[in-house]
């Protein structure tokens, strides 16, 4: 167990810094964590047709991907740790996954939708009229 919790400290090591760096650096920090971790391998595991962790992974992936575009925008932008990690806080929580609409109504709901949801299901018949036009 030494091993892997090593491994852990020294991927961490980058993010030790108290100095303002431009987000294009923390970015691509980030995504050296991200690839030490081998989230991608294990996302790529589970198989199916509704692979929500791929989906997330994906948009995660995006999301880190804009932003570290936009650090090479603005490189002359310098960013502590804390404000880095609060506008990488801030940014996923306003681009958060959602459930693309052919998966709807499917096991990708949570437990209560889904519970609420059974044995019925959302069609154009099953419209309110005014909604169907």
């Amino acid at each position: 167990m030494s091993g892997p919790l090593r491994d852990l400290f020294a991927a961490l090591v980058p993010f030790e810094t108290k100095e303002p760096a431009p987000l294009s650096l923390w970015m691509d920090r980030l995504a050296d964590l991200v690839s030490w971790s081998k989230m991608a391998e294990r996302v790529a595991l589970i198989k199916g047709p509704l692979n929500v962790n791929l989906q997330a992974y994906r948009k995660l992936m995006e999301t880190m991907a804009s932003l570290s575009h936009a650090g090479k925008q603005f490189p002359e932008y310098r960013y502590t740790f804390n404000e880095w990690f609060f506008l990488l806080k801030k940014t996923f929580m306003h681009s958060r996954f959602q459930v693309p609409p052919e998966d709807e109504g499917g096991p990708c709901l949570g437990r209560g939708l889904s519970r609420r949801a059974r044995g019925r299901q959302i069609s154009a018949a099953s419209a309110p009229e005014h909604l169907s036009a």
